[in-house]
């Protein structure tokens, strides 16, 4: 690098320190950083709604069939067996395409509120979401066959990661946010 010369900034280069919860927010800039990454925790679960939905729409046939399989009739009559079957369709399956579209716009316009306001409530909120949501993932991964998801296992592997790290950026958000009420408060 020639002399007089700085290196071109790095925006995450601001960011990683404040995600470490046992590292104390120091300044205003820092905890306006850190209550931006609990948006960043919206945006990411956005992200990752919306390719669970592409991943369901590329293949309703064979998501329904994998879907179908994974339901385990050996227990049921014959009428609720059929009746449990003929549920699992493409109108569901695109039913529920709809309803990850809806969850990644809510979830965005969560991030850019978030983003904005940089408020704890709100990140709060999300990471005792995020907690739950990635309990219920491990807690599936390990009782139940992911196939009866009818997705591929490395999918609900992928969707713990995305949960663990928007707990991680939510954590952050509320820590920024929390800093930023108290010393506003002063």
């Amino acid at each position: 690098m020639a002399k007089g010369h700085s290196p071109p900034e790095d925006p995450m280069a601001d960011a990683l320190p404040v995600l470490n919860p046992f590292r104390p927010i120091l300044s205003q800039e820092e905890a306006e950083t850190a209550a931006q990454t609990g948006a960043v925790g919206s945006f990411l679960v956005a992200a990752y709604s919306l390719l669970h939905v592409f991943i369901v729409m590329t293949d309703v046939d064979g998501f329904v069939a994998r879907a179908r399989a994974a339901v385990d009739t050996r227990q049921m009559d014959p009428h609720t067996a059929q009746l449990a079957l003929s549920m699992i369709g493409p109108g569901t399956v695109k039913a529920v395409a709809t309803s990850g579209v809806i969850y990644a716009v809510v979830f965005i316009a969560l991030g850019l509120f978030q983003w904005v306001r940089n408020g704890r409530l709100l990140s709060l909120i999300l990471m005792a979401l995020a907690a739950w949501s990635l309990f219920g993932n491990v807690r599936a991964l390990g009782e139940a066959s992911p196939a009866a998801t009818g997705l591929p296992l490395w999918f609900s592997v992928v969707g713990a990661g995305f949960t663990a790290i928007a707990l991680c950026l939510y954590v952050a958000g509320y820590r920024g946010g929390a800093w930023l009420a108290k010393n506003e408060a002063t």
